[in-house]
């Protein structure tokens, strides 16, 4: 599955008034999905196993550029004729463009951000 989407986020405080820094802004990337289904039945699966990787790709116009990696398992184990037990992992990975130095240097040497709010 294709999908073409885009996001407006617009900061805003809970308390007080919002930082004059924080600005919004837009998000549009295109997401591909892949699926393989091993279930019994779709709508209520007692035996099976279910498998999905989205792969998002931000860039595509809209102010932010990143690739977001998250791959799905679902599993269905019978233990009874009308008992189920479902278990589901993911894992999410953000590979993030441009994020600035905090981000990119930071990360690698696990220390504090240098840059400002503004920056």
């Amino acid at each position: 599955m294709v999908s073409q989407n885009v996001q407006f986020n617009s900061p805003f405080a809970y308390i007080g008034t919002r930082d004059t820094n924080l600005h919004a802004i837009v998000v549009s990337y295109p997401a591909v999905t892949a699926m393989l289904d091993f279930r019994g039945a779709r709508l209520k699966p007692h035996v099976g196993v279910y498998l999905a990787s989205t792969l998002q790709v931000a860039g595509l116009g809209g102010d932010v550029r990143d690739v977001k990696l998250q791959p799905e398992i679902r599993i269905y184990l019978p233990l009874a004729r009308q008992v189920t037990v479902a278990l589901r992992g993911t894992l999410g990975l953000l590979f993030a463009g441009n994020y600035g130095t905090t981000v990119q240097s930071d990360a690698l040497t696990k220390t504090p951000g240098t840059a400002s709010r503004v920056a």
